[in-house]
């Protein structure tokens, strides 16, 4: 998802485009997308990256695989390219390795190259920029209740803010819940 589209979402959604033609000139055409002022687009990013840091270290985080270099066994969390949030598993050759996590990284037992699995964190978001979430967890819909919800927190509209809060919550909360649920089994059926 492209962090241009959500943020003209949040807009319009916000309704901040009729704002904007009463203190200019001339209103924008309704195909044209409003125009923010710096400071509101700076505002709006500020918002995607929290929503998305939210979304990435509470309820659907990203996660990659990298192959690094153990040096002494010790791997260093600078020598990640992406910063890491947790780490799930250290591989060398297939075979999982056992390790502590320490403030700087990981202790493991072995050198030479290994495999290791781990969450990290979102890069900050960039108007030209797009989300990292590729396989359909996290939808634009909910990207936007968060963002309107930000939005509204900042600029301190307690109401309206709540209103979009609880819709955020519970768009999260179904994709979580559909999510959730092509793992588990079925629901239970009685038959006569």
């Amino acid at each position: 998802m492209k962090i241009k589209n959500i943020i003209e979402s949040a807009v319009k959604l916000l309704n901040l485009s009729a704002a904007e033609a009463e203190n200019s000139e001339c209103a924008p055409q309704d195909n044209e997308p409003p125009k923010l002022s710096e400071s509101e687009e700076k505002l709006m990013l500020k918002c995607v990256d929290f929503v998305i840091d939210d979304i990435a270290s509470d309820y659907f985080p990203l996660i990659r695989e990298d192959e690094l270099f153990v040096r002494n066994g010790r791997l260093f969390f600078k020598d990640f390219p992406r910063t890491p949030t947790a780490v799930a598993s250290v591989k060398k050759d297939g075979k999982a390795l056992n390790f502590s996590r320490r403030f700087d990284g990981l202790q493991l037992g072995e050198d030479g190259n290994v495999t290791v699995q781990y969450a990290f964190k979102p890069a900050a978001a960039a108007v030209d920029g797009e989300t990292e979430w590729t396989d359909g967890c996290v939808s634009e819909r909910i990207l936007v209740y968060g963002v309107a919800a930000e939005y509204c927190i900042a600029a301190g509209l307690d109401a309206d803010a709540e209103m979009w809060d609880k819709r955020y919550r519970d768009a999260l909360q179904r994709a979580v819940i559909k999510y959730l649920s092509g793992k588990s089994t079925p629901k239970r059926r009685w038959f006569k």
